[in-house]
């Protein structure tokens, strides 16, 4: 392996693990990963995916969505993250936001396939096991409310984390 190889190497790498970040916070907040990715997106920097998602409607939209989701999570009229069509929809956002942001990186299909594979995957981990984390933390507060919260400020943060970086 030549010297270069090595940061191209590590480069794919940074990129996937940014991409399981970002389907992770599809599994806490369905919307607020694809609604990160359309706000730091430039406006025409991109075809496909990316193009729309960086299109100041979609970025609007997505933007108004994920706060309304953020405020109907503490509802206990909330249905569990774990239905079907809920499960289903996380992966989705984690999959298109991992693809997403991949793209940016550079408008390579294998990167964006490989983008999307590790944000479903981080969208699958980020349902499950936040879903678990939760309820511990609920049941330790006794009420759902400061656990819903927290789940929030990481998923904030987590997104603060990446929302600008470019791979």
């Amino acid at each position: 392996m030549t010297p270069s190889s090595g940061l191209v190497l590590s480069g794919v790498m940074m990129m996937l693990a940014r991409a399981f970040i970002i389907g992770v916070v599809a599994g806490l907040r369905t919307l607020t990963a694809p609604a990160v990715i359309s706000r730091t997106t430039t406006h025409g920097s991109g075809k496909g995916v990316v193009g729309v998602l960086g299109h100041p409607v979609t970025s609007a939209a997505l933007g108004l969505l994920a706060s309304g989701e953020l405020l109907g999570d503490k509802s206990s009229q909330a249905p569990s993250r774990k239905i079907p069509s809920a499960f289903i929809a996380r992966i989705v956002s984690g999959a298109l936001s991992g693809s997403a942001l991949c793209a940016r990186r550079r408008q390579a299909v294998p990167d964006m396939v490989l983008g999307a594979l590790a944000g479903a995957g981080g969208a699958v981990v980020g349902t499950l096991g936040v879903a678990a984390l939760r309820q511990r933390l609920a049941d330790a507060f006794g009420r759902d409310w400061p656990a819903a919260l927290l789940e929030d400020v990481v998923a904030m943060s987590a997104t603060a984390l990446i929302a600008g970086k470019r791979a």
